[in-house]
């Protein structure tokens, strides 16, 4: 009896660490730099740069440009006042 609890518990351990979430990675939309001194496509070399580099950490989950637009499009809906 005492051999089938502690194989029952065993099991339900093991089956709770199989179905263990990994840590959510923190979401990040990179921006365009706004440039000041510097010409726009330097800008936009630096702004590549810093997303190659947040990309390769692997600590951050990356916005692609097409859906941060979108997104950046349909907040600025919400906030017209057009809807509620």
């Amino acid at each position: 009896m005492l051999r089938k609890v502690f194989l029952s518990a065993v099991c339900l351990l093991l089956a709770t660490a199989a179905f263990a979430q990994t840590p959510r990675k923190t979401t990040l939309a990179v921006m365009d730099l706004s440039t000041t001194g510097i010409s726009k496509s330097d800008g936009a070399i630096l702004t590549d740069a810093l997303l190659s580099y947040l990309v390769n950490t692997n600590y951050y989950e990356i916005v692609e440009r097409s859906k941060r637009d979108e997104i950046l499009k349909e907040q600025g809906f919400a906030q017209s006042g057009a809807c509620n």
